[in-house]
């Protein structure tokens, strides 16, 4: 299967579009520029700004960059710190709920005896007056 002409183009432009300069076969310096050791030093004359690589990103020259690994890792820390925080203090407060509770519980248990003891009193004096009402008559 042959392929097309159309695809062995190549992408370059032609050679007539280039600009070649001479060069000297000496050197391979251009003949035409200033031998200036200054140049090399001196800025461009005009900064083209063609390129998004020039540009800054919106985030960035607002001051919003990527996170680095260690400040994930130090938030992430923070988070588990956070956590850890909000279940032990949820953790003590079950833990003074369940002592009023026992205390509570205690106290109705204390209470229920006291009222244990009251009534086989009562009952015992009933009993004893019964006794003598009944060997009375």
């Amino acid at each position: 299967m042959a392929s097309s002409p159309r695809r062995l183009r190549s992408k370059a432009p032609p050679l007539s579009r280039l600009s070649v300069r001479p060069q000297s076969p000496l050197t391979g310096l251009n003949p035409a520029a200033p031998d200036d050791s200054d140049s090399a030093s001196a800025p461009p004359e005009k900064v083209y700004n063609t390129r998004r690589g020039n540009q800054l990103h919106p985030a960035a020259v607002v001051g919003l960059q990527k996170r680095t690994r260690t400040e994930i890792s130090q938030g992430a820390e923070e988070k588990r710190r956070e956590k850890r925080a909000r279940t032990d203090a949820r953790d003590a407060k079950a833990r003074g709920i369940q002592h009023l509770e026992d205390l509570g519980i205690e106290q109705l248990a204390a209470l229920l005896d006291k009222k244990k003891r009251e009534q086989e009193e009562e009952d015992e004096e009933e009993d004893a007056r019964l006794h003598e009402v009944e060997s009375n008559t």
